[in-house]
């Protein structure tokens, strides 16, 4: 059944037909808000289009947005960069900030970050909110502009004070670390605060993290576990990551293994490679979960192919001992090796032992005595001792 036209509908449609631009504008955002009649995006492109080929300032912006989002017409960033380049030219604000956007992102146009800040500070001179905490943004890590934290701290602190989230948390992150403006973490929580009321989930683990160490508020790990657990819900791999830490060692709450998979499970699956680790530990020490050593491989070999030197030599060590897949000293070398370059002791001490033994590969005390050397450097006690052995006995070395 077809929705009835009211009145106001029907004269700015006879209005618009009439070639009136102010008219042609106002009938495209009833047809694109469904006001007095059906929502249609295809009309209200048509009668956009039709103001806007005659100067209308509004209609331009809105056929940017309909490009851009793809409503009415096939989405392309290239005409949506179009028709905002035209509002923007007669001054809309609101234009030019998204105009900023794109070249910033560079959708429909080439990447620029000049142009980015260009089209902004346009647009954050006129008060526009958004345009000045993207302006803070370009500002705070030198992209387009050099790098200024005054300058950043400048524009957050006017779009926070427009309510505008990612400025509020941004001015949280000054104030944490005193970039730009005097170190305060009070200052920090008041603008974290604000931020995490309106479901910035930054705002809310980095919120959670002051409560949790006590930094500008009163310790409260009851808050600090609110806070988590709103960034959690959200996704926040990190969030998730210190529940599962602090379910698991009990600090704040009772301690909890289930509780704590939960969460390292959630952060795991994200990629957090710490949780990978420690979901992994779970598994090895049947902890919360039953035991499972090959279980407790797979999240060891997961952190360890990105990178994590403490994966590594958890990964080492399953191949070493044949916990969760077929042992392999030479598999052993191969994990323990890259966690040793990234300076672990563990890695390192185990090296030596394995050279000093000749497992994995030819027994060669220079290389061993290299690696005890580099983990009794850092205080690795059973590297210290199988040093000072090596040194009193001469293997491979001088007295």
């Amino acid at each position: 059944m077809e929705t009835k036209k009211s009145d106001k509908f029907l004269s700015t449609l006879e209005a618009a037909r009439k070639g009136n631009a102010d008219a042609q504008f106002a009938l495209g955002v009833m047809y694109e808000d469904g006001e007095g009649t059906e929502q249609n995006y295809v009309e209200a492109y048509k009668y956009y289009r039709l103001a806007a080929e005659q100067g209308n300032i509004d209609a331009q912006f809105n056929l940017g947005l309909l490009y851009s989002e793809g409503y009415g017409v096939e989405q392309n960033y290239e005409k949506a960069a179009e028709y905002y380049a035209a509002a923007a030219a007669q001054g809309d604000a609101s234009a030019q900030c998204n105009l900023g956007i794109l070249y910033s992102d560079g959708y429909g146009v080439e990447q620029n970050y000049e142009k980015a800040a260009k089209y902004y500070s346009a647009a954050a001179a006129q008060g526009n909110a958004n345009a000045q905490s993207n302006l803070g943004i370009l500002y705070e890590d030198g992209y387009g502009v050099e790098q200024n934290y005054e300058k950043a701290a400048e524009y957050y602190l006017a779009a926070a004070a427009q309510g505008v989230d990612i400025a509020q948390s941004k001015l949280g992150f000054l104030y944490y670390n005193g970039y730009g403006v005097e170190q305060n973490y009070e200052k920090a929580v008041e603008y974290y605060s604000a931020a995490a009321a309106q479901g910035d989930v930054t705002a809310q683990y980095n919120l959670a993290n002051l409560y949790y160490y006590g930094k500008g508020v009163e310790q409260n790990y009851t808050k600090s576990i609110e806070y988590y657990q709103l960034a959690a819900q959200q996704g926040n791999s990190k969030a998730q990551f210190t529940l599962g830490y602090i379910y698991k060692t009990g600090e704040g709450v009772a301690q909890d293994y289930a509780e704590a998979y939960k969460y390292y499970k959630l952060a795991a699956e994200q990629g957090n490679s710490d949780a990978q680790i420690n979901l992994g530990i779970l598994y090895e020490n049947g902890d919360g979960v039953e035991q499972n050593y090959a279980k407790a491989f797979e999240y060891y070999l997961a952190a360890a192919e990105q990178g994590n030197p403490i994966a590594q030599y958890y990964a080492g060590s399953m191949y070493y001992y044949g916990k969760g897949v077929e042992q392999s000293f030479i598999k052993s070398l191969e994990y323990y090796k890259p966690a040793a370059e990234q300076g672990n002791s563990d890695a390192q001490f185990a090296l030596g032992f394995m050279y000093i033994n000749g497992e994995g590969a030819e027994q060669n005390y220079a290389e061993a005595y290299e690696y005890f050397n580099l983990a009794a450097e850092q205080g690795h006690s059973g590297a210290q001792h199988n040093l000072e052995l090596m040194q009193e006995n001469g293997f491979g070395i001088k007295k």
